[in-house]
């Protein structure tokens, strides 16, 4: 019999059978996988919602004034115990009226050693001479004060000068400020001069005085440059800013004042977040779930890359509370009943980075 050569099948017609018998099957097992691989990575529901926490404190304030400088700008790092702000906390109508009571004492006392001028005039160019140092260091105080003052305006006209040109801030007015400042400076270091030179003075006469007795009227004398001479130490001590430091490590997250602001004492100043070694996850009520301490936990962030590690429960709440706003949005749900839940504390994997406030998922690991 003789044999004919195979008819040769179509390459369409077998694309067809392939079709046919074939491609359901791998389209059906390819949905499949992608619907198990999509669900158990993203659509799921987690055992357990929480967020990433740090410590995060608020710099303030005890007493009320002004915000005089700022030395830290917002997302930069700090260090803890680093000045972060100089507050003024006396009113500078209140210290300038302080020390016009006690120049006005200083006056009285001046008046009232006349009389002792012809019975001890050694001691009584002592007193003179202390004194005239007590009047130079009111000088030199108030001085200080419209210093700083002027320094704060200048940096004021300063920062406008350079960030808005002399559309907000003439040149003019610049220069009155640099030479208020500049005049002030100088004044300062005369008056501190003066005063040393005057202290090297008194030091000649502590010896004469040392050696004679001191008389009633003497006792009451000393004891009112006493009074005055520590109520001007308070007064200067008031004069000096407060600077406040940054508590933790970390990096400033928020700063709600800036310089020149009046504050209140307690108000909020800046905000400091350092990075977070922990979180906070919440159990719903109606999960079956009962975490221990040293569970092993998978925490799966939410960012696109879905990054996952493995910690553990440090701590479970002793009660059920309230969850935050945004962790029960998370859910994705709006049953009542998962707005409360049992605070847990979960050890930060280490490798995974998440930011402070950032949500992730977590699920107990299979043992």
């Amino acid at each position: 019999m003789k044999k004919y050569p195979p008819i040769p099948t179509p390459w369409s017609l077998r694309w067809r059978e392939f079709q046919v018998r074939f491609l359901p099957f791998l389209v059906f097992a390819g949905t499949a996988v992608a619907v198990v691989v999509l669900w158990t990575r993203y659509a799921a529901a987690p055992f357990m919602v929480g967020q990433a926490e740090g410590n995060l404190v608020t710099v303030t304030s005890t007493k009320p004034g002004m915000l005089t400088q700022l030395r830290v700008e917002r997302f930069k790092e700090v260090l803890a115990g680093a000045p972060v702000a100089d507050v003024i906390v006396a009113d500078p109508r209140y210290v300038e009226s302080s020390l016009a009571v006690i120049r006005a004492q200083v006056g009285l006392i001046r008046a009232g050693m006349d009389p002792l001028v012809g019975r001890e005039r050694n001691r009584l160019q002592y007193e003179q001479l202390r004194l005239r140092i007590l009047e130079h260091k009111l000088e030199l105080a108030a001085a200080k004060v419209q210093l700083q003052y002027a320094e704060s305006e200048l940096g004021r006209v300063r920062q406008l000068f350079e960030t808005s040109g002399t559309n907000v801030v003439s040149k003019q007015m610049y220069d009155v400020a640099v030479r208020d400042r500049d005049s002030l400076k100088a004044r300062v270091e005369v008056e501190e001069q003066l005063v040393m030179e005057l202290e090297s003075g008194l030091q000649g006469l502590v010896t004469a005085q040392a050696s004679n007795s001191s008389s009633s009227g003497e006792d009451t004398l000393r004891a009112a440059i006493k009074v005055q001479e520590e109520l001007l130490e308070q007064t200067a001590a008031e004069l000096s800013p407060v600077t406040l430091v940054a508590p933790i490590s970390g990096r400033v997250a928020m700063i709600y004042r800036r310089s020149g602001e009046n504050i209140v004492a307690g108000e909020p100043l800046i905000t400091i977040v350092s990075p977070p070694d922990r979180i906070v996850a919440y159990i719903p009520q109606t999960s079956h779930f009962e975490p221990e301490p040293g569970m092993k936990v998978l925490v799966r962030s939410r960012a696109p890359k879905r990054l996952s590690g493995i910690g553990s429960v440090v701590e479970v709440g002793p009660m059920v509370e309230r969850m935050p706003t945004n962790l029960v949005l998370s859910l994705r749900t709006f049953g009542t009943a998962l707005e409360f839940g049992t605070p847990v504390f979960v050890s930060l994997p280490l490798g995974l980075n998440v930011r402070h406030g950032e949500i992730v998922d977590l699920e107990p690991v299979a043992r």
